[in-house]
């Protein structure tokens, strides 16, 4: 019982905001987390909110963990750590080049306490391959991503 009382009073439910994690989450999708958790591992998926880049919350991958070194290399389309290419079977499309003079952050190596993160929809993601954001302290992060619903079809729809 007691059990149930801690798990119902500390998932937290949001609701996905635009498209930087489609496929994986889509837009409209409401997705559980789980707040009470300790060390983001590369691959989890999260909510954060790092008020000095964003008021509101922001659901990401965790590309890297504090420690690794990063090299984002958009004409390749690859994300490499510590000099393995990553495995990204959830993407849609290659990297583009967006043309954003803050998407500098793209050869890094991640400081302790820090997780170095991107949306599955790279191409329409803000997330630490921009410079004003960059590697985010792991204080920042409010929970990890449990389990997601399909999109709601009338928050689609137009009014």
């Amino acid at each position: 019982m007691s059990l149930l009382f801690l798990a119902f009073h500390t998932l937290q439910l949001y609701q996905m905001v635009g498209h930087s994690m489609d496929p994986t989450i889509p837009a409209n999708s409401v997705f559980l987390t789980w707040p009470i958790f300790r060390t983001p591992a590369q691959g989890d998926i999260v909510v954060l909110r790092d008020p000095a880049f964003m008021d509101e919350p922001m659901v990401k991958r965790v590309i890297a963990t504090g420690g690794q070194h990063v090299t984002v290399d958009i004409a390749a389309n690859t994300v490499t750590i510590d000099g393995r290419i990553l495995d990204e079977p959830y993407l849609l499309e290659p990297m583009a080049d967006i043309g954003s003079p803050f998407m500098t952050a793209l050869d890094v190596t991640v400081p302790e306490g820090f997780i170095y993160v991107m949306g599955d929809n790279r191409n329409h993601s803000s997330d630490s391959r921009d410079e004003r954001l960059g590697p985010v302290s792991e204080d920042c992060i409010l929970g990890k991503v449990l389990l997601s619903t399909l999109p709601s079809q009338k928050a689609d729809a137009a009014p």
